[in-house]
Order: C-alpha cells, then sequence, then structure tokens
C-alpha cells in the first residue's frame, strides 16, 4: 500500500493524486506507513522479537528509521499469515517493499512528474498525531518542517489531511499553511 514500488505504479496508471499515511520514528523522521503499529504488514516480529509491547504489537515510534529500513514489508495479514483483504493480490514478498521517508518519497514523485510532464499532487494524511504526542513527538511539526524543507520538490499540489481537526488547525494558524 505504501511502498515505492505502489506509488511508482499509481502514477503510472495515471491519479491526479499519490497518499501518503504519515507517522514518527522514535529519532523524529517522518516515514510513509498507514498505521502506527507494524506487526501485520512487516517482518518486525523476526527481525525484533524483543521489541514486542505488553499488549503484544510493535509500535513504528519504538524503532529508529535506522532499524525501520532493515524491515520487509507485505500485504496486510492477520494472525494466521493470511492476507486481510486482498488474498493473492500480491503474495511475494520482496525486498524492495520498505518502510519509506516522506522527503523521499516527494523526491519519487518529483522525478516521476518531471519524467513524465505530469503534475501528480500529494495528499499527506497525519496520522495519530494526539498519540505521537503523548510519545514526546510533534507529528505535526515534523510534517509541516518536512513539507518545508522539501518545497523545491514538489512539482504538483498538495492537500494535508487529518482525522485530528487540531493538527489541521495548526496547520492553518500556527504553521500558515493554507
Amino acid at each position: 500500500e505504501h511502498t515505492a514500488v505502489a506509488k511508482a505504479m499509481a502514477h503510472g496508471m495515471g491519479v491526479d493524486f499519490v497518499e501518503q499515511d504519515l507517522v514518527a520514528t522514535a529519532d523524529g523522521v517522518v516515514v510513509v506507513l498507514h498505521d502506527i503499529i507494524l506487526d501485520n504488514v512487516s517482518d518486525v516480529a523476526s527481525q525484533f522479537p524483543k521489541r514486542r509491547r505488553d499488549d503484544g504489537r510493535f509500535y513504528v515510534i519504538d524503532f529508529t528509521y535506522a532499524e525501520l529500513s532493515r524491515l520487509t514489508l507485505h500485504e496486510r495479514r492477520v494472525p494466521d499469515g493470511n492476507a486481510l483483504r486482498f488474498p493473492g493480490r500480491f503474495p511475494h514478498v520482496l525486498p524492495a517493499f520498505r518502510i519509506e521517508r516522506f522527503d523521499a518519497e516527494m523526491l519519487l514523485i518529483d522525478g516521476l512528474n518531471t519524467s513524465t510532464g505530469r503534475q501528480v499532487g500529494i495528499y499527506p494524511e497525519i496520522k495519530e498525531p494526539s498519540w505521537h504526542g503523548k510519545h514526546d513527538i510533534d507529528l505535526t511539526r515534523l510534517v509541516h518542517d518536512t513539507l518545508e524543507a522539501n518545497r523545491d520538490r514538489i512539482s504538483g499540489p498538495v492537500f494535508v489531511q487529518s482525522f485530528d481537526e487540531h493538527a489541521l488547525v495548526r496547520m492553518q494558524q500556527e504553521f500558515g499553511s493554507g
């Protein structure tokens, strides 16, 4: 869902926007991943078996980006190992399926736009900003700062989204994003 391979495929299929669900690592890197947990989309249990929390889950925020870059992603699975929603869609685990940094994905989309002459936009979603805040990470600020630092790599429109109204208010009022 959120690999560079999937984003390149979507771009090639003619989408107008590519969405990034954004979460943060322990070292404050904004990464593209649908959830704050890793267990059902990666090989985290085999790579870091002792890093499971008391609730049995592995959380992105408990790992540095360097640690996460060692993981391989796969189709979302249920505990028995079968695909959750799309059995057979892409059953193979490939080393190319990795967690991407948000800034790297912006560079990818910009490169694809430049190569094709298209203006595909990005649609980043700030995931669980309140939850990140409880872990002393200001995800909304990190997303804003990452967008600002990569302004020259954004060649299409940008719409920031979140299910947390406060995050969107901050983006507009505190950071001046309109």
